[in-house]
């Protein structure tokens, strides 16, 4: 809370991850932001007014978001990496997402200031 940097930084050897549960993550520059061959899983939090994203994911790194809230971030969710969206919602940021998400489509994702990149839907399977 109030870092001045990043809230949550996954970083370190390939194949680092992170589990964050019922977790907050607000007034950092990231809520969560993951390093090349990390990833990890947010379940139950909230990541809001970050200045730069809520969650980011670096080209090669993997994060799921579930039953989570992203909002009043600059940009809610940047996705470099893949980031995988369920059951969350992504509201009131300057820009709802960045890069290519993806989306079980049961996620809440409006009232940020542009929407962004529409999520890619895959199925639950």
């Amino acid at each position: 809370y109030q870092n001045g940097g990043v809230g949550v930084l996954t970083a370190g050897a390939s194949g680092s991850a992170v589990f964050l549960q019922n977790t907050i993550s607000a007034q950092n520059t990231y809520g969560l932001a993951t390093a090349n061959g990390t990833g990890g899983t947010v379940l139950n939090s909230v990541l809001n007014v970050n200045s730069v994203a809520g969650v980011e994911t670096d080209p090669g790194a993997s994060l799921l978001v579930d039953g989570s809230t992203i909002e009043g971030n600059g940009t809610g969710v940047e996705a470099f990496g893949y980031i995988g969206l369920n059951n969350s919602n992504v509201s009131g940021n300057s820009t709802g997402i960045s890069g290519t998400a993806y989306s079980y489509g049961n996620n809440r994702i409006g009232g940020n200031t542009s929407a962004g990149t529409t999520p890619a839907h895959v199925s639950l399977d």
